[in-house]
């Protein structure tokens, strides 16, 4: 996709979109001008490459991109969560035979995950209201759910999308360790 895409925009002529990123094989874009000039770009796409299918959607006023639903609200680009028809939020039953440390964990990071995704605090609020459902679905307890939710709400979005200092254990195979022979 990388060679095609450098292909396709070395050697399209017309107006390009100004912000285009692809994850795999799902992309998302801005464009500013005339509608035209974007369906053109979509069409050269389209038929650059005849073994490479495409599905679109233009929008004004929001698009769905993987989980994330984008607009664009005072000049700036705005993120909510976005749940496909598809999802059946069948996360694991809080009563299966897993460490309690494991499913008392799922309900914070689907929680973490939803405070990175939103860029909106009152959106935040709204859907981990219905991820805090899905989750008494599955028979969680309240104790779980609320110390989960209290941990979040503790954690602004700038500091949900700082990178965390990884530190790596020394490598100990190549220590030598005293012993005596007894």
């Amino acid at each position: 996709m990388g060679h095609f895409e450098e292909q396709l925009f070395s050697r399209y002529t017309g107006i390009k979109p100004i912000l285009y990123k692809r994850y795999i094989d799902d992309i998302v874009g801005v464009a500013v001008g005339p509608r035209n000039d974007l369906e053109k770009f979509i069409n050269f796409a389209e038929t650059f490459c005849p073994f490479l299918k495409f599905t679109h959607c233009i929008s004004n006023s929001s698009v769905v991109f993987l989980d994330t639903e984008l607009s664009i609200s005072d000049r700036q680009i705005k993120s909510n969560l976005h749940f496909k028809p598809t999802d059946s939020h069948n996360y694991l039953m809080y009563p299966s035979n897993h460490p309690r440390s494991c499913t008392n964990s799922i309900p914070f990071s689907q929680l973490l995950r939803a405070r990175r995704i939103c860029s909106d605090d009152q959106d935040f609020a709204k859907v981990s209201k219905q991820i805090i459902s899905f989750f008494e679905q599955r028979q969680y307890p309240q104790r779980v759910l609320s110390n989960a939710l209290k941990r979040i709400q503790g954690i602004d979005r700038a500091s949900a999308l700082a990178p965390k200092l990884t530190i790596h254990p020394p490598d100990v195979s190549r220590w030598s360790y005293p012993f005596t022979h007894l």
